[in-house]
């Protein structure tokens, strides 16, 4: 992707704190995730004194659990690490991603404050409407789940990989290549989308323009007896709303259908190579990758989703920047005053 608009960088500047929580809190709860049902199988040989590929990968990870009264103390204390670890990074990124569009509302509100009363006649304020609506939840969506969603799963992936490559490196390098593959496929696709998407932004912009402007003329509008007229451009500019967003919509579900189609053909691929001579794997290892990459679907699947809300939300700040850049005079709001959360 694009360097990413201004606002972000001063954001991010202002909020360290918060943001090296959320990448340890995604990795503590990443590590739980996985020794979660790795412990599971250490359960299994301490009761029932069998072999299990997943308690042999909870030694390689570096715990040793040797009574079932020390796995069960594990498991609770690996429960509710999960659960912290999880309600923190999910109440923290809440609050920077509401942080950050607070600092941008405000930024726009005091911009348009600036402007002179010809500059606003000038101008039909009705679609700068959306500046503070279907733009923020955009904007919102390019920091929470686009950039630190984003790290957060590469992290959680980059761990699997790591386990993986214990395992057998040969099929975890094989993973990493289809990995890259998926990744560049939804990228290509989510930079086809982009213009569909600043179009359907354009129709949806003018429409409510054309809406604030008709309300703002109403006794005009009467007196001259051309409501059937507005009714009629109202309809044309809806249809073109219609036409922009399908088109738009086409292509989200394109990549809403290519992600488990991509994870799915990835892991049938893994099995595929598991029977070919070159690999050399026993079942209870090649089971325990399965389950492994079955594990990562989840992060892989938010993954594949963050070029869409990168771009999404980059139209959006391109246009707000453009807005409160127009009146380099204004006098600019402070920022939200730095914060841990």
């Amino acid at each position: 992707m694009s360097q990413p608009p201004r606002f972000v960088f001063l954001h991010i500047s202002r909020h360290p704190l918060a943001f090296a929580g959320i990448i340890f809190t995604g990795f503590v709860n990443g590590c739980a995730s996985f020794l979660l049902p790795v412990s599971i199988g250490e359960f299994f040989t301490l009761h029932y004194h069998t072999g299990s590929s997943k308690g042999k990968l909870l030694n390689w990870m570096g715990v040793h659990i040797n009574t079932l009264e020390q796995f069960m103390m594990f498991f609770i204390a690996l429960l509710i690490v999960k659960a912290m670890a999880t309600y923190l990074e999910s109440i923290v990124t809440y609050r920077q991603g509401e942080l950050f569009v607070k600092d941008i509302r405000e930024r726009i509100f005091s911009a348009q404050m600036g402007w002179s009363t010809s500059d606003l006649t000038k101008r039909t304020y009705g679609k700068y409407l959306l500046r503070y609506s279907n733009d923020m939840k955009a904007v919102q969506g390019y920091l929470t789940k686009g950039m630190m969603a984003g790290i957060v799963n590469l992290i959680f992936l980059a761990m699997g990989l790591i386990i993986l490559s214990r395992i057998n490196m040969m099929l975890t390098l094989i993973l990493f290549s289809l990995l890259l593959i998926a990744g560049m496929a939804i990228y290509i696709l989510a930079h086809r989308q982009k213009p569909m998407i600043s179009a359907s932004r354009t129709s949806r912009s003018t429409l409510l323009a054309f809406v604030a402007r008709s309300l703002s003329e109403f006794d005009r509008i009467k007196l001259k007896n051309i409501e059937y007229r507005k009714m009629e451009d109202f309809n044309r500019m809806s249809e073109e709303l219609f036409q922009t967003n399908m088109r738009s919509n086409k292509m989200e579900s394109l990549i809403e259908s290519s992600t488990p189609f991509l994870i799915f053909s990835i892991i049938g691929i893994l099995l595929w190579q598991m029977t070919l001579p070159y690999i050399h794997i026993g079942a209870s290892n090649s089971l325990m990758i399965v389950l492994i990459t079955l594990m990562m679907q989840g992060p892989l699947k938010k993954l594949l989703k963050v070029p869409g809300y990168l771009n999404k939300g980059k139209i959006s700040l391109e246009k707000i920047e453009k807005l409160i850049s127009q009146k380099k005079e204004n006098v600019m709001p402070p920022l939200a005053s730095p914060s841990i959360l």
